[in-house]
């Protein structure tokens, strides 16, 4: 044998020799994994966890949200409220018809009122009252209609039929608007311009009474204010700080006044007046003016002044005050008389609080 093929015939005795046990340990473990290997790629896939059951398998239910505190309530924006319900329309009671028969005669200026009996004019053309209760009264007056139709319409229309309204002696078409005052339920007295502390700068007009006129002339004066239209219950003072602080002056003015059944409203135009407390000695109705409500005309002022008219009827048991047509007033006088029977007292024509103020 060559010596190549012994050295080939070693080299396959050495491929040939049998593995070593740590050989065999090594075989063993690659078998193990292998198998497991094979195991799981032929096992079924595990489960998977079950989802949660919907409880609506068309819509899934809303999360309830926790219920707001109070203070979430108050503090989140709410849409804004409706505007308050208008009051509800006064139903009005029309007042007689005027001239009422037999409360007319006849004079030189025209038809003048009179007592006829024991019927008289600021009686008869009274707003029927009827108090509810032992509760404070409050009369107002809205002075100066006649000149202005809207101003006038808008006094008629939008105030209750308690509130009274006074009209100017130089209006137009005085019967008519005053018929549709009485119609709407509105108690009506006559504007009678008097002489004031600064005329003739400040001048009522030229059948204004005054202090140097003889008396014969302020009567005819008076008369032909009077005869201007039918129907009111008395007079009110327009201006007259000068003459309403005349005893001399008033007293033939309150005298006729008290001939003819009418009353008198001392409109307060000066503290100096005498009027009322002279009407009160001649048995004369009177009324007396505690507030102006628009002399300041603003909101705030003329609140306050109802607001006064308030505490002087609950001190006397009466009150009067004395309003002008402006939108203003009107709106506030209606929004105030609205709810003054909630507050305890009843809002009452002028006729309603005559002789009841005191008067120093």
């Amino acid at each position: 044998m060559s010596a190549f093929e012994e050295a080939s015939e070693a080299e396959r005795k050495r491929q040939w020799l049998p593995p070593s046990p740590l050989q065999i340990a090594w075989l063993v473990v690659l078998l193990v994994f292998a198998g497991i290997a094979l195991w799981l790629a032929l096992s079924p896939p595990p489960a998977l966890p079950e989802k949660p059951q919907l409880a609506s398998a068309v819509s899934p239910a809303k999360p309830t949200l926790p219920a707001r505190s109070a203070a979430a309530a108050v503090d989140a924006p709410q849409a804004p409220s409706a505007p308050p319900p208008a009051p509800a329309p006064v139903v009005a009671t029309p007042l007689s018809p005027a001239p009422a028969e037999g409360l007319v005669e006849k004079s030189p200026f025209g038809p003048l009122p009179k007592i006829d009996g024991a019927r008289e004019p600021w009686q008869v053309y009274a707003h029927p009252f009827e108090q509810t209760a032992a509760r404070p009264r409050i009369a107002l007056l809205i002075s100066g209609l006649g000149m202005s139709k809207r101003a006038t319409d808008a006094a008629i229309s939008a105030l209750p039929p308690q509130i009274s309204l006074a009209f100017s002696p130089y209006g137009h078409n005085l019967q008519t608007r005053v018929d549709a005052a009485r119609k709407a339920g509105h108690e009506v007295l006559l504007l009678v311009p008097m002489e004031p502390e600064n005329y003739p700068k400040n001048d009522p007009g030229p059948q204004t009474l005054l202090t140097t006129l003889p008396m014969a002339d302020n009567l005819d004066r008076l008369h032909w204010v009077m005869s201007r239209f039918a129907g009111y219950v008395g007079l009110v003072n327009d201006m007259g700080s000068r003459y309403t602080a005349s005893e001399e002056a008033m007293t033939p003015v309150l005298a006729d006044l008290k001939a003819r059944g009418l009353l008198f409203m001392d409109a307060r135009s000066s503290q100096y007046s005498v009027a009322a407390k002279l009407a009160r000695d001649l048995r004369v109705p009177r009324v007396l003016n505690n507030r102006f409500l628009d002399s300041e005309h603003t909101e705030e002022n003329i609140r306050k002044q109802l607001k006064d008219l308030e505490s002087v009827a609950k001190t006397y048991g009466a009150a009067a005050g004395i309003g002008s047509p402006y939108p203003l007033t009107i709106r506030l006088v209606a929004e105030w008389a609205a709810t003054l029977s909630e507050r305890g007292f009843d809002l009452a024509p002028i006729t309603a609080v005559a002789s009841r103020q005191p008067v120093r």
